[in-house]
């Protein structure tokens, strides 16, 4: 038997004995490539995957998972970094919270807050109802304090000079500071407190502040050289508002403390003075009388003071003074000459805070309580005109009354 056919018969035989392996030893010149089944026979039998619990909504993607993905037709979870489509996506890093479990509703803040979305952190209590605002303080048009109309400009009590309009007693005795006051129930028996409001004109703001923050029992009284003084003083009016003329007077600062232009001095003569006050009751129309909030040491000098408030008297005007009582130059001289007259008894603002505030209205209401009536001064800060408007609100409960400063002069009865 030849060699070639004895090879053959030994590969039938390891065929037959040891399978395709041992055939494939005996060929060592042909490659040795496995069946093709057997790769696939090594994938079938891999360990399948154990299946995860469906969830409601599609999960994620695990980053880094080698894991093929399941053969049944349901959608395959996007890659890593593709877009989900969620109708509100969690703000990171917080997880979005699970579907089956309610959240609590969470009170909505008063007003709508633009883009606000709250998320309570994980574990946190409940977050409690907000507290109330603090409310502010009641506009004075809800007060209880009636608005009433002012009599109009009168021709009747005016006459012409060359720095233009006076005031003057008309020719059947009507005075302007009782025809220009505003109405009052004289016979009301309760404690008056009048509060005079100055430095009116000299800023636009705080003048319209006042006008529209307070009632119009409360008095303002403007500066003589402020800008629209006319238009402020008509504007006031038509509020309800008594308006005065602060007449500027000698400080006892001055020069050094300058009170401003036609101001009355002790330096100058009678003559001169009267034609300043001249110019000065010039400047506005249908005003009650004038104010001396600066000059104290004018007040004080009885030679110069006393030919003023007489020219006062002569107009059917009122006079109000800063440093006034019964025993002062002013108060003997307008008892003598029965001019009306009231003095300040304190500056409301002096200690311009809450308590401050708070605390010499409070003094204020106790003087009324005492004399009858009483005058307060004040000027027109935001916190000033904020604590008076709450404080007239709450005065009618205690007793007392709010006064124009015409029914607290020593005229009035």
């Amino acid at each position: 038997m030849s060699g070639r056919r004895l090879v053959t018969l030994a590969a039938l035989f390891m065929l037959a004995i040891g399978g395709a392996g041992g055939a494939v030893l005996w060929f060592k010149g042909r490659p040795a490539s496995p069946p093709p089944s057997t790769v696939a026979e090594i994938t079938v039998k891999l360990p399948p995957p154990e299946p995860a619990p469906a969830p409601p909504a599609p999960a994620a993607p695990v980053s880094g998972s080698a894991a093929a993905p399941p053969t049944p037709p349901e959608p395959a979870a996007p890659p890593s970094g593709a877009p989900r489509a969620v109708d509100t996506p969690p703000p990171p890093p917080l997880p979005q919270a699970p579907t089956s479990v309610p959240q609590r509703p969470v009170p909505k803040p008063p007003g709508p807050v633009a883009g606000a979305q709250p998320t309570p952190a994980p574990g946190a209590p409940a977050p409690a109802s907000p507290a109330p605002a603090v409310p502010a303080p009641p506009p004075v048009a809800e007060t209880k304090i009636a608005e009433v109309k002012l009599a109009l400009f009168d021709p009747a009590l005016a006459e012409r000079s060359k720095d233009g309009t006076l005031p003057m007693i008309g020719r059947d005795g009507r005075q302007p500071w009782q025809v220009y006051a505003r109405p009052f129930d004289l016979t009301d028996k309760r404690p008056r407190v009048a509060i005079v409001v100055t430095n009116m004109g000299l800023s636009a703001a705080a003048t319209d502040h006042a006008i529209n923050a307070l009632p119009g029992a409360v008095t303002l009284a403007f500066a003589p050289f402020a800008e629209g003084l006319k238009d402020g003083l008509a504007r006031a009016r038509g509020k309800g508002h008594e308006v005065l003329l602060n007449t500027p007077m000698e400080p006892e600062g001055y020069p050094r403390s300058d009170p401003g232009p036609k101001a009355l001095l002790t330096s100058l003569s009678e003559a001169e003075n009267l034609e300043n006050l001249t110019w000065i009751l010039t400047r506005g129309e249908a005003y009650v009388g004038i104010a001396n909030l600066t000059g104290g040491r004018f007040a004080q000098s009885p030679e110069h003071l006393k030919p003023v408030l007489a020219m006062l008297r002569q107009r059917g005007l009122l006079y109000v003074d800063r440093w006034a009582g019964n025993e002062t130059p002013s108060g003997k001289i307008a008892k003598e000459i029965e001019l009306p007259f009231a003095g300040v008894q304190l500056v409301v603002d002096q200690e311009p805070t809450k308590n401050g505030i708070d605390g010499r209205l409070a003094e204020l209401e106790r003087i009324a309580r005492r004399d009858g009536r009483a005058v307060g001064l004040a000027l027109p800060y935001p916190l000033s005109l904020e604590r008076i408007a709450l404080w007239i609100n709450e005065l009618d409960q205690r007793g007392a009354i709010l006064a124009p400063v015409s029914a607290v002069v020593s005229a009035a009865k």
